[in-house]
């Protein structure tokens, strides 16, 4: 198979690429930076999603047998501060995928949406089916994102399989996500600062699982399909978080608790319990994640 990976430098790009690999797939990776997954077999294209016309001349000759889009402005947090590039960028960066799938005869996108779409809606856990409504920048835009994705296929006869990650953590993550940031945080024997109550409720999921179901979804899922990604077995609030991390490390954790208003978020923006439906995926696909909330927070803290 020949697929198309944008955003291939990020965390669930590179655990995908591993996984395809293994088997006799022609990878083909895009991304805005240098390649750096020296250590695989790949057709690597840098080039910024932005400019089209350059990545029409970079890709105009290839064809494709799968898109998987990754690439986009990532990060609640760096939106709310951004928020009208965070749009633009990952509105107008799937519209440019689209019509390169479209120019390359691609046969299915699989497109990287975000469990921010549903924003705190009161029916929980969060299923596909329910109504979405964002409260940040990020969330508006991978929402948009969904709705142009659709449109353009069913208008040139397109397949499509959206994915919904929820809270997604592992090696390579950037600094400003929680997890890693606490993790660096305990590395340099600083204190740890939680926003609000910590009663927020988050279901993490590491990120070899995330890439599993991702190509699950590739494999099984059926077509013009909505899947949330995630581990829902262990919800977990953000104080508890910190003492799976005590637990998990010599290291001594101090953790404060910062009033919204005293912080650079804001209230109205949170998310105070996030939890995915998973049935519809395992129901498809046969998905179940395997990597414990422990074991992935333990190889962080002893990476």
């Amino acid at each position: 198979m020949r697929i198309l990976i944008t955003g291939s430098n990020g965390m669930i790009g590179r655990n995908i690429i591993k996984l395809l690999s293994k088997k006799k797939n022609k990878i083909y990776c895009l991304d805005l930076n240098q390649n750096t997954l020296k250590n695989y077999k790949l057709k690597y294209i840098q080039c910024d999603l932005l400019n089209f016309s350059k990545l029409i001349s970079k890709t105009s000759k290839m064809r494709f047998d799968t898109i998987i889009h990754l690439a986009g402005f990532l990060g609640v947090e760096k939106s709310t501060i951004s928020e009208l590039e965070c749009i633009e960028t990952n509105l107008q960066g799937t519209v440019n995928v689209m019509k390169l799938s479209k120019l390359t005869k691609t046969k299915q996108i699989i497109y990287a949406s975000s469990s921010e779409v549903y924003g705190d809606i009161l029916k929980k856990p969060f299923k596909e089916t329910d109504a979405c409504a964002p409260k940040s920048a990020y969330g508006v835009s991978k929402l948009a994102a969904e709705t142009y994705m659709r449109a353009f296929c069913k208008k040139n006869k397109l397949n499509f399989k959206i994915i919904r990650y929820f809270n997604v953590y592992g090696q390579y993550q950037r600094k400003d996500f929680v997890i890693p940031k606490f993790i660096d945080l305990i590395k340099k024997n600083k204190p740890l600062k939680i926003y609000g109550s910590g009663k927020q409720i988050r279901s993490y999921c590491h990120v070899f699982d995330a890439a599993a179901a991702t190509i699950k979804v590739l494999k099984k899922g059926k077509k013009n399909n909505i899947y949330n990604v995630g581990n829902n077995s262990e919800p977990i609030s953000l104080k508890n978080l910190v003492n799976v991390l005590k637990k998990n490390t010599p290291k001594k954790i101090n953790f404060s608790l910062v009033p919204f208003q005293k912080s650079d978020r804001s209230k109205e923006r949170e998310i105070f319990f996030r939890i995915p439906n998973l049935d519809k995926i395992k129901s498809h696909t046969g998905y179940l994640p395997q990597i414990s909330l422990e074991r992935g927070l333990k190889n962080l803290l002893n990476d």
